[in-house]
């Protein structure tokens, strides 16, 4: 009986994984800067770029500006019916670019988010771990991870991938700004130049990986 427990618990897993229904997690720890942006003061030491102008609906300046990024939970990013943000876990909050609730739309063509400096000069095969919120709907342009070694030159990370009604986990390889010590991460989202949803990101966890480091998704 105890083999075929085994065996019936083994197909179970294997079924999981290859339908997509086993994550890997973080161990817990593990992380050397980790951010869930669910703090009073979250966006601390971020720099969430100038603000934005409104719009009217036919795109024409109002004149009043506002920040380009703010933090909210589902409900409150959704709150006019086209952002839906998947509320997971229930009460979470993140941060995000949101066109398409009230006060915006606004002239989102292009908003940098940028985190504060990391000091990676102690840190080996580091890694970069995240939720993002990323439909491109409504003609959204894309998303995009870039980072730099406080010099201003910045690299593309990543362009991130769109998936409809869902969060999705995000692995960035940072291995090569491994022993500086003065990076800098930076998220560029763009409302494709006319009223879009939004883009959230979120659980930002930062780590050196281990020499077996598995993750199934």
């Amino acid at each position: 009986m105890k083999n075929k427990d085994r065996v019936l618990s083994l197909t179970a897993f294997l079924i999981c994984v290859l339908t997509g229904t086993v994550q890997g997690q973080t161990p817990p720890g593990a992380c050397f800067y980790l951010e869930g942006f669910e703090g009073e003061d979250a966006l601390a030491g971020w720099d969430v770029g100038g603000d934005v102008e409104v719009l009217t609906p036919a795109g024409a300046g109002t004149g009043e500006f506002v920040p380009a990024w703010r933090i909210s939970n589902a409900e409150e990013a959704n709150i006019d019916g086209y952002f839906p943000v998947v509320d997971q876990p229930a009460g979470n909050r993140s941060v995000s670019a949101n066109d398409a609730a009230a006060p915006c739309n606004c002239n989102m063509d292009n908003v940098v988010l940028t985190s504060p400096v990391f000091d990676f000069s102690s840190h080996s095969n580091v890694a970069l771990e995240l939720r993002i919120f990323n439909e491109m709907a409504f003609g959204s342009g894309s998303a995009i991870i870039e980072a730099d070694r406080g010099d201003d030159n910045w690299l593309l990370l990543d362009t991130l991938p769109v998936m409809v009604g869902a969060w999705q986990s995000i692995f960035v390889d940072l291995s090569a700004f491994d022993n500086e010590a003065a990076v800098h991460i930076r998220f560029r989202w763009s409302d494709g130049g006319a009223w879009a949803s939004g883009f959230a990101i979120d659980d930002l966890c930062i780590r050196d990986r281990l020499s077996n480091d598995l993750s199934v998704l």
